[in-house]
């Protein structure tokens, strides 16, 4: 178990760092930002921010990680690596970095959450901040948010802008970002991990990210802090740049996804009782519901399987409507929607019955006209999969759309 500890380094300058492998330039490799004053401009000092990074096998790009944090110029940082384990020399490169690193840790452990949670257990700073090792700061991040904090003590959360990068480091597109509240946050998840900061009484008060999720913790983190009265606060700059690549948890969606946001979405729905929230969590649920049945079907080869799996789903999305259905009753077209998305798929299922039923429900609840075709959707969905039943679902759904007979 490899592990080092040290005093906070001091800021280092490009000049001072390992050189950067051959062919690779600009920033963080050949560029970086200018050392603060040790003070703010009122002189006092700068809040220290401790930026935890959690690390497994991704040699191919941790370096750049480690230099676009060290390179800020900021001059109150503690970087803290925590690794699970790495074989593919991420290890070298983390010791060649290990003088200007406050911490950083090299033992198996459960999970990308558990790494966040170990490396904040070992950190100082007021503010906090977790960087994945694919990931990488943009100039000057820690100056903006570090003096955003200080100016504002009572934001506890902070974000900002981020792009998407591809695995050569190329801008690919920017993510949606924006100020909003609760229900915002519920219908989507506009804070960007990577471009937050959060006070530690902040992240302390609801107890940091809960172990138990290795895909949706950051969301759930928002969440609770805003449940528990966090300000949030949205600062309009590129702080971050999130990396997609072929290995990546966000490349490779897995539908342990849809089935943690339905956990967290749950947990939500027992605690808030703000009826503001309510039409934001049926449309919450309903596009969780629709990714674990897409992911289930993309994912999938063995039929039986599938089946079991879209059954199990459909029953889970039809009960918590029937339990809720006097909540969302005065969303009718939306809870109309989620009737009839269910019984579509169990007419795709070959299960009439449950089909019909959701139909009428569909219309009872939200006066919902169904197409009397098949819609364009639905048949170039036929082609989609080589299983009989699907086939015939498709067909068995269309005439109930047709002539209300299966």
């Amino acid at each position: 178990m490899p592990t080092a500890m040290g005093e906070i380094a001091l800021t280092p300058l490009v000049q001072v760092l390992p050189p950067p492998p051959p062919g690779r330039s600009g920033w963080p490799w050949t560029e970086g930002c200018p050392a603060l004053p040790p003070c703010l401009p009122d002189g006092s000092p700068w809040p220290r921010i401790s930026v935890v990074t959690p690390s497994f096998n991704q040699a191919a790009f941790l370096e750049e990680t480690i230099r676009s944090v060290l390179l800020q110029g900021y001059p109150n940082l503690e970087h803290i690596i925590v690794d699970g384990g790495s074989t593919d020399g991420s290890i070298d490169i983390i010791r060649r970095y290990g003088p200007w690193l406050a911490c950083w840790i090299s033992e198996s452990d459960a999970g990308q959450t558990d790494a966040i949670r170990k490396g904040v257990r070992q950190s100082s700073g007021e503010i906090l901040a977790w960087l994945n090792s694919d990931d990488l700061y943009c100039p000057d991040a820690l100056r903006t948010a570090g003096s955003f904090l200080a100016a504002n003590p009572g934001t506890g959360l902070l974000y900002g802008d981020c792009e998407m990068i591809d695995e050569e480091g190329c801008v690919t597109g920017r993510f949606s970002v924006r100020q909003g509240d609760l229900a915002a946050l519920l219908g989507e998840n506009y804070i960007a991990q990577p471009s937050a900061f959060c006070r530690r009484d902040a992240w302390e008060a609801v107890g940091g990210p809960d172990p138990a999720l290795q895909y949706v913790m950051d969301y759930d983190l928002w969440i609770r802090q805003l449940l528990n009265g966090v300000r949030a606060s949205y600062l309009p700059s590129v702080l971050s740049r999130f990396r997609y690549h072929a290995v990546s948890k966000s490349g490779v969606l897995s539908v342990e996804f849809g089935y943690e946001l339905l956990d967290v979405l749950d947990r939500i729905s027992a605690s808030c009782q703000d009826p503001s929230v309510r039409r934001a969590l049926l449309e919450a649920y309903s596009r969780a519901f629709r990714t674990i049945l897409s992911l289930h079907e993309q994912t999938s080869s063995d039929e039986h399987r599938l089946r079991e799996d879209w059954l199990r789903v459909l029953k889970r999305w039809s009960d918590h409507l029937e339990d809720r259905r006097e909540e969302y009753r005065p969303f009718g077209p939306l809870l109309a929607d989620g009737y009839y998305a269910i019984g579509k798929h169990y007419c795709l299922l070959g299960r009439m019955e449950e089909g019909r039923s959701c139909l009428r429900k569909a219309r009872e609840v939200g006066g919902k006209a169904f197409n009397r075709v098949l819609p364009a959707r639905l048949a170039a969905s036929l082609g989609a999969r080589s299983f009989r039943w699907y086939h015939e679902g498709c067909m068995a759904f269309s005439r109930v759309l047709t002539t209300g007979k299966s």
